[in-house]
């Protein structure tokens, strides 16, 4: 069993962490001299199939964003709370959400 501090995205609808530091205008040594690691290191991560969320929302926020884990459901979705937040919030009802 994995461990449930991993995640694995989907390939098919994913973007790729690479793409995306990309359409930030960021090098990977910029982002890896923001991050204190070595350029190797961060081509490294890119390429990770699966890797923990701590290493992602590190990531991210080298770039200037904030990680957010959202979980979906046929009725609603909820984003949950990681990095020391205790709680998850509701964000929609897709029930709701036609009407």
């Amino acid at each position: 069993m994995r461990s449930p501090r991993t995640c694995r995205a989907d390939p098919a609808t994913a973007m790729k962490l690479a793409e995306l530091r990309r359409q930030r205008a960021l090098s990977q040594v910029e982002l890896g001299e923001r991050l204190g690691i070595s350029q190797p290191h961060a081509t490294k991560i890119e390429h990770q199939e699966d890797m923990r969320l701590a290493t992602l929302r590190r990531y991210i926020a080298g770039m200037g964003g904030e990680l957010r884990l959202l979980a979906e459901f046929p009725d609603i979705s909820y984003e949950i709370a990681i990095g020391g937040e205790t709680t998850t919030t509701p964000i929609s009802n897709h029930a709701n959400r036609d009407q």
